[in-house]
């Protein structure tokens, strides 16, 4: 996806929402790293294994392999764009908005402490 594109499809789904909708973009089908890492060595007008070496440094500490954009509970609707899908919020107890709030004070007083978003 290109910014111009990503930006494009921001404007629109806030021209869509309304109060506590929630939006994903869909950016179509996932591609390979390595067939990304291949396509930018030879449309630099480099090759690779002589000019670039790709090497792998293994998944760091906090790196996802894969993103989860809706919980599973979450039911997910078509929207007027077809690249723009809608879930609309749970409404966030008071309970669960205390908790939250706990943990961006917490974020916040130690941000060298990872426990916090460990939960």
């Amino acid at each position: 996806m290109t910014i111009p594109e990503a930006v494009q499809l921001v404007m629109q789904a806030g021209a869509l929402g309304k109060s506590g909708d929630l939006f994903a973009l869909d950016m179509g089908e996932p591609v390979k790293i390595m067939d990304l890492a291949r396509d930018l060595i030879r449309l630099s007008g480099l090759e690779e294994g002589v000019d670039v070496d790709i090497s792998f440094s293994g998944v760091r500490p906090g790196e996802k392999l894969y993103e989860e954009v809706f919980f599973g509970h979450e039911a997910v609707q078509p929207t007027s764009h077809p690249k723009v899908l809608r879930s609309t919020a749970d409404d966030v107890g008071e309970a669960t908005g205390d908790q939250i709030e706990e943990l961006i004070r917490s974020a916040l007083n130690d941000p060298d402490n990872w426990d916090a978003l460990r939960v």
